[in-house]
């Protein structure tokens, strides 16, 4: 019994000092370059990643701290430049707009500083850093842990996932107009991105290790990304690939000529869902989150292993419900594109006017399997459709299992105007 009561003891302890490494009792503030910013909660984490809800004390205004850790020996920090890039090349009011980065040595332990780094624990964290207004390219893995601070925007209406969570308890569904003013600002987000026009030093097959630098107010310019360690500042790694086309030489880079003849890039999100889009405070406008999945949408894959390496890219970062069938099963000699974005437009309208995705809900009502559902296309309109036929009808427009069928987003776009 004194052993069982001794070992109790001891699990109880672990608990305890667990919980107060993960839940401390008083507010942190971190202080990087001397801006103090005080740690508000947590809002959110993924597999390797966490969202914090952070205030910066000078001018009481608040962000949402995304950190990602870099372990050495993975490409990690190659994945973290490349949705900064993401963030600072697209420059859309639909589009959620990078604040500031910053970058630290060395990744936090158990007991550190919520989103401090490198072992500083405790209120009044001192991180030196440098943000950077310019990036360049890390080797595609890196040799040291680092920590990535992105600093966005908070939006306190959450996203279009809470949104849907609360109509569905309150039994209310939104009016079909706005409903459809809504899901074309989505749209036009997305058009942005499939249209991207780059400047002519931008152009991939030009110059493919570009960083273009997003200026802000929040910025301060400098040449270099920088990582720091305590009081000594160390160059992060200029050498290698670009982030943004980290080993990926299968994309096609040539651009495509819009009809007046501008010449466009066309990137895709690549996981786009209710979740990653925003309401901004007037609780009207949708805004396009989460570009860690983003990429240069055109990819050509030559053979089998790019085939099993593009299925495992998309499970990493594309959520199933809304994953493009060619994503779950990726043929060879053939060319992926932005219009697996377009599928997930579709799905995400479903669930903006229904609750579940469509393929989430043939799972709950039949069984089986998401991927297969995905795959067949199969899905059902509610009987009781709160919604004239053209909203069903536009979900149809997009969820064709064949991208080369598929619309594209000017399509969309056109088609939504005509049910406006």
């Amino acid at each position: 019994m004194d052993i069982f009561q001794g070992l109790m003891s001891s699990m109880a302890d672990m608990t305890r000092s667990a919980m107060s490494q993960c839940f401390p009792s008083s507010p942190e503030v971190l202080s990087i370059n001397g801006h103090p910013y005080k740690v508000l909660t947590r809002l959110g984490e993924g597999g390797f990643s966490m969202v914090y809800l952070v205030r910066d004390l000078s001018t009481q205004e608040e962000f949402a701290v995304k950190k990602i850790r870099c372990a050495a020996g993975t490409d990690a920090y190659a994945w973290a430049l490349r949705e900064v890039d993401m963030y600072r090349r697209f420059h859309h009011s639909g589009i959620i707009q990078l604040r500031d980065v910053h970058v630290v040595k060395g990744i936090s332990g158990a007991g550190s500083s919520l989103i401090g780094g490198s072992g500083n624990s405790g209120s009044g964290a001192e991180q030196r850093t440098a943000p950077s207004s310019a990036l360049t390219s890390p080797a595609t893995t890196s040799t040291i842990d680092q920590t990535v601070y992105m600093f966005l925007p908070y939006y306190r209406r959450g996203n279009l996932q809470d949104w849907i969570q609360r109509e569905r308890l309150e039994g209310d569904a939104m009016d079909e107009r706005n409903l459809l003013r809504l899901f074309t600002q989505i749209c036009e987000a997305v058009r942005a991105m499939h249209e991207y026009q780059p400047g002519e030093d931008e152009l991939p097959e030009l110059n493919p290790q570009t960083h273009p630098g997003g200026g802000n107010d929040h910025n301060r310019a400098s040449s270099t990304l920088t990582s720091s360690h305590g009081n000594d500042e160390v160059a992060s790694t200029t050498t290698g690939q670009s982030a943004e086309g980290r080993g990926d030489s299968r994309d096609v880079s040539s651009y495509v000529r819009a009809s007046d003849g501008a010449r466009i890039v066309p990137y895709a999100h690549r996981d786009i869902k209710p979740a990653n889009v925003m309401l901004k405070d007037d609780g009207t406008t949708p805004i396009l989150m989460d570009l860690g999945s983003a990429r240069r949408a055109r990819v050509y894959i030559a053979n089998r292993q790019q085939a099993l390496q593009e299925q495992d890219d998309a499970a990493e970062h594309c959520s199933m419900p809304y994953r493009a069938p060619e994503l779950f099963d990726v043929p060879t000699d053939t060319t992926l594109d932005e219009k697996v974005d377009i599928w997930s437009l579709g799905a995400l309208l479903y669930a903006l006017a229904y609750g579940p995705s469509p393929f989430e809900c043939q799972m709950n009502e039949q069984g089986g399997s998401i991927a297969l559902a995905v795959m067949n296309g199969k899905y059902a309109v509610p009987a009781n459709d709160p919604y004239s036929p053209a909203v069903s009808q536009l979900v149809k427009f997009m969820l064709v299992t064949d991208p080369a069928q598929r619309p594209t987003i000017a399509e969309v776009l056109a088609k939504v105007q005509t049910l406006s």
